[in-house]
């Protein structure tokens, strides 16, 4: 049960970062509100956990943390410079040690190490999102989402 309640914890937050990542490459194509990115994110994030069966450990609670928790993410990162996936993807490496079923002897000495694999994961993926996505189009539509979110 450990390693499920891993994976979908380090999912949530995983999905938080890779929104926040095709945000900071598509911004140029975004509206230049803050509020109207940040509001079209939060939907698009709700989406993602909505479009998944409710994990076990979670069925009491739902994702009501998670979800709050991007929101206060977006208020900060909607208001400054996009960042780049390494830095987005701590927060998802952070998780995931936090969750892992290991020794905290074991999760201490190889943070570094997580840290730095899930960052290259994240740069691996904006690499393939370039290639195979029209991400021009992509953000054409997320704005237009963006716009309609009242």
């Amino acid at each position: 049960m450990a390693l499920k309640i891993c994976k979908w914890e380090g999912f949530a937050v995983a999905a938080q970062d890779l929104i926040l990542m095709i945000e900071a490459e598509i911004r140029p194509h975004l509206p230049a509100d803050p509020n109207l990115r940040a509001a079209g994110l939060a939907a698009l994030y709700r989406a993602v956990l909505a479009a998944e069966d409710m994990p076990e450990h979670r069925t009491e609670r739902g994702w009501a943390d998670a979800i709050e928790e991007f929101d206060r993410r977006l208020e900060v990162y909607m208001a400054k410079p996009p960042l780049k996936p390494d830095a987005i993807s701590i927060a998802t490496a952070l998780r995931l040690l936090d969750h892992a079923p290991i020794d905290d002897a074991v999760r201490e000495a190889d943070k570094m190490m997580v840290v730095n694999n899930v960052a290259f994961r994240f740069i691996d993926y904006q690499a393939t999102l370039r290639k195979r996505i029209d991400l021009v189009a992509f953000a054409r539509q997320l704005s237009d989402r963006m716009v309609a979110v009242p």
